[in-house]
C-alpha cells in the first residue's frame, strides 16, 4: 500500500496544499522538500507561496521523470523551449507532488513555512521534527 502525505506550503498571506500519493514517509518525501527549502533560503526562488509553489510540482516531475522532451529556441531568447516541439507526457501523473484543495488526513503531513523558514513534520521514530533554514541553512541532509 502507498504511503500518502499532505504537503503544506505557507507564508504570512497564503497557503497551498499538495498531495503525495506514494513514498510519503520522511525518507521518500524529504529530499525534494529539502532542495526546495534550500533554494528559497539561498534566494534562488521567491519566498512566497504564489511565486514558488510551482517549483514543488517541478521537483516532483523531475523525481518521477515525467517532464516531456522539447527543443530549445535559438536566437534572442536562447534557452526558451519551443512549444511546438513538446512531446506528449510519458504518464498521466505529472509529478510526485500535485496541488490539491485541502489537507486530506494522510499518513504524514509536511509544513514548509516560508515566513519562518522552517520545514516541520512528524517522524515515527523521533516525533515532531523541525528543520530551521533561517538559523541553520545547512540543516538538510541529502
Amino acid at each position: 500500500m502507498s504511503t500518502r502525505a499532505t504537503i503544506i506550503l505557507k507564508d504570512e498571506y497564503d497557503s497551498q496544499y499538495f498531495y503525495r500519493h506514494s513514498d510519503g514517509y520522511p525518507e521518500g518525501a524529504l529530499p525534494p522538500l529539502r532542495i526546495f527549502m534550500q533554494w528559497v533560503q539561498s534566494g534562488a526562488i521567491r519566498r512566497n507561496v504564489m511565486q514558488s509553489a510551482g517549483w514543488i510540482v517541478i521537483l516532483g516531475a523531475i523525481e518521477y521523470n515525467t517532464i516531456p522532451q522539447f527543443a530549445v529556441k535559438d536566437g534572442p531568447r536562447d534557452g526558451y523551449g519551443k512549444l511546438e516541439s513538446i512531446t506528449p507526457p510519458k504518464d498521466w501523473k505529472s509529478s510526485s507532488m500535485e496541488p490539491c484543495s485541502n489537507e486530506s488526513g494522510e499518513s504524514y503531513t509536511y509544513t514548509l513555512d516560508l515566513q519562518n523558514m522552517t520545514l516541520s513534520y512528524d517522524d515515527d521514530e523521533n516525533g515532531h521534527m523541525v528543520e530551521d533554514y533561517q538559523r541553520d541553512p545547512d540543516c538538510r541532509e541529502l
